[in-house]
């Protein structure tokens, strides 16, 4: 009873009277795609299919009785009118989707890159600024310990100069040798308090270094951190 040649995806078929008659139905007469209001396609299809199945059945066959063409036809319409615009906006989104998929994964690649490569340079500049640390503060602790060692050596001369000339007689012998003994005690106590002064320097220095280190590592992580949670 109902014209076949009705298709959804056919937008050059007119609509035909669902009788069987043969007159046609105008396309979009009265009838518009509807933009502001929500378009149930389905929901119209259902009623469709209610209007038929709600048909009285006479001698066990259900014959369309009562059938209501206007409300039917109308239907009809608002589908054809409607289902078009669905039909290409559900594949434009999934063209979208795809084409935002892979603009998404190939930026994380060139994000994830480039962080990576950023964080190489940050880890190879740290420790090429550690490395010139270390060895201009090995370099003083160095020249530092060489000249301690320098003066303390020439205060050990002088004062054993000193002591061989203040020795002649007995009394004057003891006296000066209880003198270059004290000079000499004192020198070699002023060389051994160079000599520590030198180590706690080469000592603070290495300490601080290792700090600076330490920073700067701890920087370097916190940056890959930051950068792989960006990512």
């Amino acid at each position: 009873m109902f014209d076949n040649s009705l298709e959804p995806n056919s937008p050059q078929a007119e609509p035909r009277d669902p009788a069987g008659r043969g007159r046609a139905l105008p396309f979009s007469e009265g009838v518009s795609p509807l933009a502001s209001e929500h378009v149930d396609v389905f929901q119209y299809l259902e009623r469709l299919r209610e209007l038929v199945e709600r048909t009285p059945a006479l001698f066990g066959r259900r014959v369309l009785l009562g059938f209501k063409h206007e409300e039917f036809n109308h239907l009809i319409l608002k589908i054809r009118a409607n289902l078009p615009q669905d039909v290409k906006q559900a594949r434009r989104i999934k063209r979208d989707e795809a084409a935002i998929k892979t603009n998404a994964e190939e930026q994380a690649r060139r994000i994830t890159s480039s962080a990576e490569q950023r964080a190489e340079a940050l880890v190879a500049d740290a420790q090429r600024r550690a490395q010139d640390i270390a060895g201009r503060a090995q370099q003083d602790a160095d020249l530092l310990r060489s000249r301690a060692e320098d003066e303390a050596s020439r205060i050990v001369s002088s004062a054993q100069a000193q002591a061989a000339r203040m020795v002649s007689e007995t009394e004057i012998m003891r006296v000066a040798q209880e003198q270059a003994n004290q000079l000499v005690r004192n020198a070699e106590a002023q060389a051994d308090d160079i000599r520590r002064g030198a180590d706690q320097y080469a000592r603070d220095v290495l300490a601080h270094l290792s700090t600076v280190l330490q920073n700067a590592l701890t920087t370097v992580e916190r940056g890959r951190e930051m950068l792989e949670r960006d990512s």
